[in-house]
């Protein structure tokens, strides 16, 4: 097989990437479902968060599981076990050069790191796409990602169960209504990574440990550089790690930050500013604290300011809020609007609710709360996934017109790590920061990829 692709030739190569799908049946671009209804499903990294994926699609009345594949067949043996009429694979690659045809939709499950290269590898060969949160490790990955899925429009979808969820959709709806006034601060704050992972001052492998013979090392790093193996990266630790994953922001923030991006359609960041503690060139930072700026739009005449706090640092002195409240939650979200405020202990935006909660009965108490003008989401983003790849229609977190620049968004909050105490100017239109040339080169993928794990065609 030949993978090999420089990136300036991946680059070149993704302008013609409308044509290469043109000889592809309507129904695998989602114009029309499959034929008899039934989805040939594949998973990358079904072991781990995969899991969710596999019994997901295996309950999906409507979806078959004709292939897995995951770096680690000891991880993955659950999924392998209870499906043995699907066919298995370590590497993606393989699959697709053996099964392209007999494959519809693939759901990308595995480290940050191979979210990009696994996604657009799914999407040059033709197939729906759902990829777990966050939707690719850079922000030059969420502008590619964007392209070459708005020249193919195949069905994508990031997997954010807020999103496929009310609670942005209740925030917005008692924005229309007046209830809140204009939107002024979003305050989110989360116990990460202290409670599952570590990130600070930590060294990177010396090559004293070896990989579990069930786990293909080389093709566990992907893309990213080689480097010795260590249990605190694999299977789960990777997140606190600047090659593989992206922070505590990165891994929440998809969750925390939807809330208040969907319901006021914020959109890219005018300004960002950030601080941290002391950092490597390994690891993230044991804490750090994110402001980002969105400019006026319709729901909000000023801008509005959102602040991220992570490592268990919380906010403190917000206008009419208790402080009792915030320090109850581990994981919450503060919205401060000029009438009345609104409080979520939910990391998926879920239990949204007016504060102080005694306004909340009360309103609720004289039917003052406007009635619902959007259907039951349902919060279940599998699903919803797997339906639009039957109905041949878009769902709301699809790539192209919000995941991409939402995951951007997202992202764009690791920059002040590297760049700490300074206000960091960003122009939305031309995807490019105004005072900083060193911001600038953050934007790209930090390191050099190997590119035979990169699609040669699109």
């Amino acid at each position: 097989m030949k993978h090999s692709l420089s990136r300036r030739n991946f680059l070149k190569a993704g302008l013609a990437a409308g044509a290469v799908f043109n000889i592809l049946p309507r129904w695998v671009i989602g114009k029309e479902p499959a034929p008899n209804s039934k989805i040939n499903v594949a998973i990358i990294g079904c072991g781990g968060r995969g899991s969710t994926s596999v019994h997901e699609a295996a309950n999906f009345a409507n979806a078959n599981i004709a292939a897995l594949c995951d770096v680690d067949s000891g991880r993955a043996s659950g999924a392998f076990n209870a499906h043995p009429e699907a066919k298995k694979f370590s590497d993606y690659r393989e699959m697709f050069d053996k099964m392209g045809k007999d494959i519809d939709a693939v759901f990308v499950c595995t480290p940050d790191h191979a979210h990009f290269p696994a996604a657009a590898w799914a999407m040059a060969n033709g197939k729906h796409v759902y990829v777990e949160k966050p939707l690719a490790r850079t922000f030059w990955e969420t502008r590619e990602l964007k392209r070459i899925a708005k020249k193919t429009k195949l069905i994508t979808q990031l997997g954010n169960q807020g999103h496929a969820g009310d609670g942005w959709r209740l925030l917005r709806l008692w924005s229309k209504a007046g209830l809140l006034g204009d939107v002024e601060e979003i305050h989110h704050w989360t116990d990460r990574p202290n409670v599952f992972w570590r990130q600070g001052l930590i060294n990177r492998p010396d090559g004293s440990q070896k990989p579990p013979s069930s786990l293909d090392w080389k093709l566990w790093l992907n893309v990213a550089p080689d480097q010795p193996y260590a249990n605190f990266l694999a299977p789960f630790a990777w997140r606190g790690f600047q090659d593989f994953g992206t922070s505590s922001l990165g891994d929440m923030g998809c969750h925390f930050m939807d809330l208040g991006c969907s319901a006021f359609d914020l959109g890219l960041p005018s300004k960002i500013r950030g601080s941290r503690s002391e950092m490597n060139d390994f690891a993230w930072p044991e804490k750090a604290k994110v402001v980002y700026e969105f400019a006026p739009n319709k729901f909000h005449k000023k801008p509005v300011k959102l602040f991220w706090h992570d490592a268990r640092e919380k906010p403190s002195n917000l206008k009419n809020f208790n402080q009792e409240a915030i320090d109850r939650c581990s994981n919450g979200t503060a919205v401060i609007c000029s009438k009345r405020n609104v409080f979520c202990d939910n990391s998926y935006g879920h239990n949204i609710r007016i504060y102080p909660f005694e306004e909340f009965r009360a309103l609720k108490m004289d039917n003052a709360l406007p009635e619902k003008d959007f259907t039951d989401a349902g919060g279940n983003p599998h699903r919803e996934f797997l339906s639009a790849v039957l109905e041949g229609k878009q769902p709301g977190s699809n790539i192209a017109d919000f995941s991409a620049d939402f995951t951007a968004t997202v992202l764009l909050g690791l920059i002040p790590n590297f760049i700490p105490e300074k206000e960091l100017l960003f122009d939305a239109k031309r995807g490019r920061f105004t005072n900083s040339k060193e911001a600038n080169k953050l934007l790209n993928s930090r390191y050099a990829y190997k590119t035979e794990f990169l699609p040669s065609k699109i």
